[in-house]
């Protein structure tokens, strides 16, 4: 389903291509991710993640815990959606500007297929991958995202704000906040 969440999540598991922009731009990218949360606005939703923690590794790699609740069945149609912002720097939100934007349908028929933005998230979390997805509590525990999975991705030296919603029908299901920042070492 989500890694959808962590798309830093999906934007950081998105299929890619072999061309490595990375070494185009000729640097290293480092992540820092300053937090991971149920959208504090959204607090009753179908899917709610909880105990959400972040444990800064080293300069390039995270390591993320906590919950994945599903309080309510969970089928077709379900869709994703990922909002990510670009601001001039972190301390100024009214900075942030749209960068990208992405919606994902059919959820459920995509669950079990490999390389999508979260097959690892998955994997790792031993997530049911058949619809619905019934109630049930999924612990996340140390689910490492590095900096070399934004390697294809042509972002760097910026505070990036990222919001993933999903929907069933036109019910909101899940909402998750994130930020982080992406460098570029030469």
């Amino acid at each position: 389903m989500i890694q959808s969440l962590f798309i830093i999540i999906g934007l950081m598991f998105w299929p890619t291509t072999s061309i490595n922009l990375g070494e185009l731009l000729g640097c290293e990218k480092d992540i820092t991710v300053d937090y991971m949360e149920q959208c504090p606005e959204e607090t009753n939703m179908a899917v709610s993640f909880t105990d959400l923690s972040i444990q800064q590794i080293n300069k390039d790699q995270c390591a993320f815990n906590g919950k994945i609740e599903f309080l309510k069945p969970v089928g077709e149609p379900w869709k994703l959606t990922f909002r990510l912002r670009k601001c001039k720097s972190k301390d100024n939100s009214k900075s942030c500007q749209d960068f990208f934007n992405f919606n994902m349908d059919k959820i459920c028929e995509k669950l079990h297929q490999k390389n999508q933005v979260w097959s690892g998230f998955l994997e790792e979390i031993e997530m049911d991958k058949k619809c619905p997805l019934q109630p049930k509590v999924y612990p996340i525990k140390n689910i490492v995202i590095d900096a070399d999975a934004m390697k294809y991705f042509p972002i760097n030296n910026a505070y990036f704000k990222l919001r993933i919603e999903g929907y069933m029908n036109v019910t909101k299901i899940l909402c998750v906040d994130s930020a982080f920042t992406l460098s570029c070492k030469k």
